[in-house]
């Protein structure tokens, strides 16, 4: 019987963390499946995400929730500080949106079988769906906050054109 949290304590939700496009090319086949704590914020998750996709170079990011895919306009946002403001000073703010350092995943009520998505640099447009596969009971008194479980295919790299560049001056 798959384990059900009833919110007395902590508890994993694994993710599949998917990349599906990015730097204007489709992906398919790259992914990263974690446990994640359930007392992590979305701000703690795009970290780990930053890591697992070897990225390096820090942009402004957000989530999206609830919109059947990214850019829907029944999305819920989430948004990091930066991006918040950044927004607003550029006047591209629209609609309610939320601080992802102030939402964990449990607030969210996340649920086998939903996605979500994760957009990295609004430039390259590095688009991840994530869906949430189950949960997982946390029976270590000091559990990870993150767990890589899986990892499939290998990251492409963030600015490719410029490595390509590099390589040939060389």
């Amino acid at each position: 019987m798959p384990y059900t949290p009833d919110g007395s304590k902590p508890y994993y939700l694994r993710l599949r963390i998917s990349l599906l496009e990015g730097n204007g090319r489709r992906y398919k086949g790259i992914y990263r499946t974690v446990d994640a704590l359930s007392t992590n914020t979305l701000e703690d998750l795009h970290d780990e995400i930053f890591d697992l996709f070897d990225r390096f170079d820090d942009h402004l990011w957000e989530f999206q929730i609830g919109g059947k895919h990214p850019y829907s306009k029944e999305a819920r946002r989430f948004l990091s500080e930066e991006t918040l403001k950044t927004e607003k000073e550029l006047g591209f703010f629209r609609g309610k949106v939320l601080r992802a350092d102030k939402t964990t995943l449990a607030h969210l009520k996340l649920v086998p079988h939903q996605h979500f998505f994760y957009i990295f640099d609004f430039g390259d447009e590095w688009i991840h769906k994530i869906g949430v596969s189950s949960y997982q009971e946390v029976k270590d008194p000091y559990p990870d906050e993150f767990v890589l479980v899986k990892s499939v295919g290998e990251a492409p790299s963030q600015y490719p054109d410029f490595e390509d560049e590099d390589e040939d001056e060389e």
